[in-house]
């Protein structure tokens, strides 16, 4: 019986494995100013990042299609390329045969020390997004001022906050079926590895995408990411 129900079950899945390997996304630009003073903000580090999701309602985070930084200039202007068509990947196991993008990628993250870090999303409803469409994924952000607030409170309060970035970071650049996306982010790691240092020196405590990394060298040298210290040495302050 139970045979039976997973052979059902995986019916069901096999026509949304047929129905195309390829995604493409078109470019994305925008501006970051201050939330109070409406003023260019240079330097914020943006990463952009389109996650597989699976299971029969999505949710379960399978790995990414693409993982992108970029920082804002002057004009507090930044962009991402286009990228695509990119097949997605072929090594998944059966039961991850559904995976795909939904409704909020790409999703952005925008951090600069002294402000609050933001998360933006898509936001188009679920009725807009059959099965594993659209193939070209847009941004709801591109062309749009997006407006960043500083932080108001103590340093412990802020390392509070940043662990939700933190989180968020791992949760663009590691995965079930994706280990070495973090690779593609070494901007986001120098920021947030010299403010988690600052907490450090100031004896607060704050666990940081860079300790994970650091700690769990050896996995991530086995799933072929190569020496994490040698990469934070190259591209990290």
């Amino acid at each position: 019986m139970h045979k039976i129900i997973y052979l059902f079950f995986i019916s069901l899945l096999l026509p949304l494995q047929a129905c195309t390997t390829n995604y493409s996304a078109e470019p994305i630009s925008a501006r970051v100013v201050d939330a109070e003073t409406n003023q260019p903000v240079e330097g914020v580090v943006v990463v952009a990042h389109w996650q597989l999701e699976g299971g029969l309602e999505g949710g379960n985070n399978l790995g990414q299609m693409m993982v992108m930084e970029a920082v804002t200039d002057q004009a507090g202007q930044f962009s991402f390329p286009a990228w695509g068509p990119k097949k997605m990947p072929s090594d998944y196991p059966l039961y991850a045969s559904n995976a795909r993008l939904k409704n909020m990628d790409p999703e952005m993250l925008f951090f600069k020390s002294g402000y609050q870090y933001l998360n933006l999303q898509n936001n188009k409803p679920l009725s807009q997004m059959g099965g594993m469409k659209p193939y070209i994924r847009t941004s709801d952000w591109n062309g749009k001022t997006v407006k960043m607030e500083k932080f108001k409170g103590g340093l412990k309060e802020y390392a509070h906050h940043l662990s939700g970035l933190d989180d968020e970071l791992e949760r663009a650049t590691i995965s079930k079926y994706g280990y070495c996306e973090w690779k593609n982010i070494p901007l986001m790691l120098s920021v947030t590895g010299s403010q988690s240092k600052l907490f450090e020196t100031e004896k607060i405590s704050h666990s940081s995408i860079n300790n994970h990394l650091l700690a769990n060298e050896e996995a991530y040298a086995q799933k072929g990411c190569g020496s994490v210290k040698e990469f934070f040495r190259g591209h990290v302050k």
